[in-house]
């Protein structure tokens, strides 16, 4: 476990990782409700910030399980 979690600072230095902050979320294929899902989170899970096109939308990947999706951006924490 500690090698994670070294892992992680390291990733935290160099990127932008967030929190969510909804109870649970869907993570969707593209930025909008009318795209599909592609799984949910739940809150405090950590993601990677791979995509900020600035349209509200986030595209991201979950640390634990390597899932990539997008997201509202108002379901996160605020940027580093």
């Amino acid at each position: 476990a500690e090698q994670v979690e070294t892992v992680q600072d390291s990733l935290a230095q160099s990127r932008d990782i967030r929190e969510v902050t909804g109870t649970k979320v869907n993570m969707r294929t593209g930025p909008g409700t009318n795209y599909g899902r592609v799984g949910q989170v739940t809150r405090g899970t950590e993601v990677i910030v791979l995509r900020d096109p600035g349209n509200g939308w986030i595209k991201l990947k979950v640390l634990e399980n390597g899932r990539i999706g997008w997201m509202a951006d108002r379901l996160l924490t605020a940027a580093n």
